[in-house]
C-alpha cells in the first residue's frame, strides 16, 4: 500500500468511525491524542519505508554508474581490436549493447524511482505538518475547554459551593464591619473620658482654690 493510499485511508477513518465516537464519548482530548498517536506511527512508518526506497535508489545508482563505464570500456576495447582480432571486437560490441540496453531499462527505473521517492517524502511532510496542526488544535481546545469549565457554573453543585463561598466572604464582611465598629466605639469612649477627666480634676481645683481663698 502506497502513503498516498494510506493517507486517504487515514483521512477517511477520521471523518467516519472517530467522528462518530467523538459524538458519544466524552473525553475529546484522549481520543484527539490517540488520532495523534496513530497518525505519529503512521509517519515513523513512513519514514522507514523511505529509508528503504532511497537505500534502493542509492544501488540503483550505483548498478547505473558501473553499467555506464563498463559501456564505455567495451566499446574502447572493440576499437582496439577491430582490426586485428575481429571476432573479439565483435564480442566486445556485444558486451557493449547489452550494457547499453540496460542502461536504458534503469535510467527508466531510476527515474520512476525517483519519483516515488520525491512523492513520498512529499506525503510524510504533509503528514507531519497535519500532526503538529492537530497537536496545536488540541492544546488550543484543551486550555478553552479548561477554562469553560472553570467559569461555568452549569453544574448545581458547583453553583452552591461558590454560592456558599459568596455568602461566608459576607458574613465575614459584616462581622468585620461590627468589630470595627465597635473598636471604634470603644476608642472614643477612651478619648472622650481622658477630656472628662481631666476637666472634672479642673474643675475640682478651682472649687478647692476658692474654698482656700475665702478662708483666708
Amino acid at each position: 500500500m502506497t502513503m498516498r493510499t494510506f493517507w486517504k485511508r487515514w483521512k477517511v477513518s477520521i471523518g467516519s468511525g472517530f467522528e462518530s465516537l467523538i459524538t458519544r464519548v466524552e473525553n475529546h482530548e484522549a481520543l484527539v491524542a490517540e488520532a495523534i498517536r496513530e497518525a505519529q506511527a503512521a509517519s515513523a512508518k513512513a519514514k522507514v519505508k523511505l529509508a528503504h526506497v532511497r537505500r534502493d535508489g542509492e544501488r540503483l545508482r550505483e548498478r547505473i554508474a558501473k553499467l555506464e563505464t563498463a559501456e564505455t570500456d567495451w566499446e574502447r576495447r572493440a576499437q582496439a581490436q577491430a582490426e586485428t582480432k575481429r571476432e573479439r571486437a565483435l564480442e566486445c560490441l556485444r558486451r557493449r549493447n547489452n550494457a547499453r540496453r540496460e542502461l536504458e531499462h534503469l535510467r527508466s527505473e531510476a527515474a520512476k524511482h525517483e519519483q516515488t521517492e520525491r512523492s513520498l517524502s512529499a506525503d510524510i511532510g504533509q503528514l507531519e505538518d497535519h500532526v503538529a496542526g492537530l497537536r496545536r488544535r488540541k492544546n488550543t481546545l484543551a486550555a478553552r475547554d479548561f477554562r469553560a469549565r472553570a467559569l461555568a457554573a452549569a453544574d448545581p453543585e458547583e453553583g452552591e459551593l461558590l454560592s456558599g463561598v459568596d455568602d461566608i466572604f459576607e458574613r465575614w464582611e459584616l462581622k468585620l464591619a461590627e468589630t470595627e465598629i465597635i473598636a471604634g466605639a470603644d476608642a472614643t469612649d477612651c478619648f472622650e473620658d481622658s477630656f472628662m477627666a481631666e476637666e472634672e480634676k479642673s474643675s475640682l481645683e478651682a472649687e478647692l482654690d476658692e474654698l482656700v481663698g475665702s478662708k483666708a
